[in-house]
């Protein structure tokens, strides 16, 4: 749901397990991925927090060169981390051969497969993905936002709805739902109609680049809506205040160590 206290508490439950057993390959795996997915998803990493979660993608497959999570966590820092699109395939490729199965291993070389271009193959690997794993929000709204690029605004409405049934609060599948409705039908009070049966209090602080993860989703439909009562309301209840901060400090390290990101929040 972008929170960042949801990946705060993840947290503390793998350095629990991990000072427990301090060799627990898979919990330093987890660890890592839960990082490396909030520096992606919400708040960016510093340098030296980046390089830690290097340190621990490493440490996992060095613990357990077998564990294909391990392999998935280094993929993940090549891949979230740097961009370094070739080292995190090669990572990912050698977890799905260490378990053919895992659909997020598969998951996450049909997103580098679309941040390469290659449309089609993305889209059958994500499709490949949902398969093994039919209820995983995460990968169907990750097939929603490439029907959305593709403008292919009725598959990406389907998917969206069909990932909300499963998790209400995935906020890619909501943002991918208004996104397709407002381009399918060129109506700008439909999203606000979607817009209120949404769950009231996520944030929908998408990481685009632009404009609207510092006014948030439901400010910025309210804006294309010309509801700007409504926009302000979303404002000031909370979710323009709780990404300023987080926006200062993206532009901060988009500058820096990571590179400038992608005008869309993509997987």
């Amino acid at each position: 749901n972008l929170r960042p206290e949801s990946f705060e508490q993840a947290e503390r439950w793998y350095k629990e397990a991990i000072a427990r057993d301090p060799n627990f390959a898979l919990a330093i795996a987890q660890l890592a991925i839960c990082q490396l997915r909030r520096h992606w998803l919400t708040d960016p990493l510093s340098a030296a927090e980046l390089a830690d979660a290097g340190r621990l993608a490493k440490q996992a497959v060095t613990l357990a060169p077998d564990l294909a999570e391990a392999h998935i966590a280094l993929g993940l820092f090549h891949y979230y981390g740097h961009r370094d699109y070739e080292p995190a395939l090669v990572e990912f490729q050698r977890a799905i051969e260490l378990q053919p199965n895992n659909a997020l291993a598969i998951g996450f070389v049909a997103f580098v497969h679309r941040r390469q271009g290659k449309w089609d193959r993305a889209l059958d690997e994500l499709k490949r993905s949902i398969e093994l794993n039919p209820r995983d929000p995460y990968m169907l709204s990750g097939v929603a936002e490439t029907y959305v690029f593709l403008r292919m605004w009725k598959e990406a409405e389907d998917k969206a709805r069909l990932a909300l049934t499963i998790d209400p609060h995935d906020a890619t599948a909501m943002r991918m739902l208004l996104l397709s409705s407002l381009n399918r039908t060129g109506n700008a009070q439909e999203p606000l109609q979607l817009l209120a049966n949404f769950p009231p209090d996520d944030l929908l602080l998408p990481n685009t680049g632009t404009y609207d993860m510092v006014i948030g989703t439901r400010g910025e439909f309210f804006v294309l809506g010309r509801n700007f009562d409504g926009a302000l309301k979303a404002w000031d209840t909370g979710a323009a205040a709780a990404s300023n901060e987080r926006a200062a400090v993206r532009s901060q390290s988009d500058n820096s160590c990571t590179g400038r990101r992608y005008p869309w929040r993509t997987s």
